[in-house]
């Protein structure tokens, strides 16, 4: 299967470090969490933006903040065809077949690491945050809280190193 893979342009690495052209929301997390190696997939389910992602991904590559990986990148103007790499094996981030029913204990426990991490990480950055996992009470309304935490520990600084860590335990509770 093919699958097209981006990376930042000059003109995004600008826009992340100084926020100088006004992107949305919803595109600069986009943009944030293109890498060189997640594919579409993977950059919606790590954004939480589901299908917006083919929209968002156009306006970026369209506005030259992206470009498909291993291209040249002095062409802004012209969003060239996105370079394609084989996929050998299933990505960290592809969803995965998900149970019918996740009890009760599995969603406090959850819901105890991400309050935990946001108090030792994130602090005031993570209110928001902390306001939505507490008032989540089901399934559905966790995976949101996830997405948006994933997102401010891959952010910060300081609970970066161990965002991806925290995302295991949530995740290895929830297969």
């Amino acid at each position: 299967m093919l699958i097209p893979i981006y990376e930042k342009t000059d003109k995004g690495r600008k826009e992340i470090e100084g926020r100088v052209y006004g992107l949305s929301a919803k595109g600069r997390r986009v943009l944030i969490l293109v890498d060189a190696q997640k594919t579409e997939v993977d950059l919606s389910v790590a954004a939480g933006v589901g299908k917006e992602i083919q929209p968002l991904l156009k306006l970026l590559l369209d506005g030259g903040f992206i470009a498909p990986r291993d291209a040249q990148t002095t062409q802004a103007s012209k969003a060239p065809a996105p370079v394609v790499a084989e996929s050998a094996s299933p990505s960290p981030f592809m969803p995965r077949p998900k149970r019918t029913e996740y009890p009760p204990e599995d969603i406090a426990l959850v819901k105890k690491i991400i309050l935990d991490t946001i108090d030792e990480y994130l602090g005031l950055l993570g209110a928001d945050i902390r306001r939505r996992v507490e008032a989540s009470n089901d399934f559905n309304s966790i995976i949101n809280c996830i997405a948006r935490w994933n997102l401010a520990m891959r952010e910060s600084k300081l609970a970066k190193p161990v965002a991806g860590y925290y995302l295991q335990k949530v995740q290895a509770i929830l297969d």
